[in-house]
């Protein structure tokens, strides 16, 4: 489950009379949290985000690539 089972708990309960155990990872949190960032339009924001050369590399070399963007 996510963490926000944990802030749920007592509905889990009432609900579908399960527990919410914590259990820690096994790796510690390696995201980096940077400064928020706007942009006009999402061509400004894929430029900034995706370098055009980095992507022309992966292109040449036939690297697959998986793209996304947190909502």
């Amino acid at each position: 489950m996510t963490a926000t089972a944990v802030s749920a708990a007592e509905e889990f309960v009432r609900f579908y009379g399960l527990g919410v155990a914590v259990i820690p990872p096994n790796k510690e949190d390696r995201s980096i949290d940077g400064q928020d960032r706007f942009f006009s339009s999402k061509k400004t924001k894929y430029q900034a985000l995706v370098p055009e050369a980095f992507l022309e590399t992966c292109f040449t070399r036939v690297h697959p690539m998986i793209t996304a963007e947190k909502g």
